[in-house]
């Protein structure tokens, strides 16, 4: 996958085939629960929504992968009990089951994404109507979002300087550390500010500069 192809996809499955051999597990378990949160509203069984907080702590390492394969027994009777696809009509909270069951691995990136996706374009009607395709492809695309969000450009890889991030870049660093725990993503404007007031520039530009910062600072925590 070349720079046009990467940037303008709109398959999250080819992205992350491309990613294969290039991505950290745990930003791959990120992904899958990202795109499980974009569908919380439809997450209505406490079940789901407590393996994707297990998902994102095991991703942290605050949870190990056995603690993680314990809160995800809860999901099981509802997994066993999912209709036969092929036989019958799923509902969004079969979707919604399916796509959290295969969360807490990097490998079952692609099946969450996907299930999530069409578990939302349940919504917009049948299985295979020009509704639920529109929804599907429209989800997909914002999934793909996700994906560069969280790895850049993997043909041009961020570049920095650890002395800064730990010296002049540290209250970035900071900053970000409490965006991304406490979860106040309103105060993404101001570690924008913070990481344009402290920037030192090099060889690269500033824009260049300025978006290799934002990522290492929130992506890589």
């Amino acid at each position: 996958m070349n720079d046009t192809e990467w940037l303008s996809c709109t398959d999250p499955g080819q992205m992350l085939q491309f990613l294969r051999c290039r991505a950290s597990e745990r930003k791959l378990i990120m992904f899958a629960a990202a795109c499980c949160r974009r569908v919380w509203h439809l997450m209505t069984d406490p079940r789901c929504r407590e393996v994707i907080d297990a998902a994102e702590r095991l991703a942290d390492g605050l949870l190990s992968q056995a603690e993680f394969e314990t809160a995800l027994q809860s999901l099981v009777p509802l997994w066993v009990d999912l209709p036969n696809y092929r036989e019958d009509r799923w509902l969004v909270s079969h979707y919604m089951t399916a796509a959290v069951y295969h969360l807490g691995t990097a490998g079952g990136a692609s099946y969450a994404a996907s299930y999530a996706a069409r578990g939302l374009a349940c919504l917009a009607g049948a299985d295979g109507s020009a509704g639920w395709l529109v929804t599907v492809q429209t989800e997909e695309t914002a999934q793909c979002s996700l994906l560069r969000d969280l790895f850049g450009n993997p043909s041009h890889p961020f570049r920095f300087d650890p002395v800064w991030l730990a010296e002049e870049g540290k209250p970035c660093v900071d900053l970000a550390g409490t965006i991304y725990h406490g979860c106040r993503f309103e105060l993404l404007p101001s570690l924008a500010d913070t990481l344009n007031d402290r920037a030192r520039f090099s060889c690269t530009t500033k824009t260049t500069k300025f978006q290799e910062l934002t990522a290492i600072s929130v992506s890589d925590l």
